[in-house]
């Protein structure tokens, strides 16, 4: 019996990958999952309607306390820290506002 012509014909065996193509094959698997995971952890439903507002305002406030900055590098530690401080409390209550409000309109 003859071989079918029309078969297709197994592919060449693939060359062994080099430790740096192993590294990158790992990385990218990682990656995939770690994205997989972020899909589903990761609300997107009406609580991501507020992300761009938080993030508006700590880029306001950090804005703000940079250009306060004055003669020293003890200043500038000194407005980073109160920056980061504000922002994290801005947000804290920003997102309690945003909270009761989606709670009051039902969404």
């Amino acid at each position: 019996m003859e071989p079918d012509a029309s078969a297709p014909t197994p592919p060449p065996p693939q060359p062994p990958l080099t430790e740096q193509q192993e590294r990158n094959t790992a990385m990218l698997m990682h990656l995939t999952g770690l994205l997989g995971y972020l899909a589903i952890a990761v609300p997107t439903g009406q609580g991501a309607g507020n992300v761009p507002f938080l993030a508006i305002m700590i880029a306001l406030t950090g804005t703000y306390r940079g250009l306060q900055v004055r003669d020293s590098s003890r200043e500038l530690g000194r407005l980073t820290t109160t920056a980061v401080v504000q922002s994290i409390f801005l947000v804290l209550f920003a997102d309690a506002l945003f909270a009761v409000a989606f709670w009051l309109l039902d969404i």
